[in-house]
């Protein structure tokens, strides 16, 4: 198995298919390919309009909830 760090203390993950989404309170969701389990990369990174607390995805969608307001992706 591969390794992924990242410098921000998460506060909650979940996993969907090949990607790993990792919750940072005040950097947003960090979206991490899982494909190659020996190299795991980050893909993207999506930041809400609110600091971050927690999220769910749920079929196709992620809700997330924050300190300001809930958004759905």
């Amino acid at each position: 198995m591969g390794a992924f760090s990242q410098p921000w203390n998460a506060t909650g993950l979940a996993i969907a298919g090949d990607f790993a989404y990792v919750i940072t309170r005040y950097h947003g969701i960090q979206i991490i390919d899982l494909s190659d389990p020996q190299h795991p990369f980050t893909a993207g990174v999506y930041y809400p309009y609110t600091l971050t607390d927690d999220f769910v995805i749920s079929g196709e969608y992620a809700y997330v909830a924050g300190s300001n307001t809930g958004t759905v992706l």
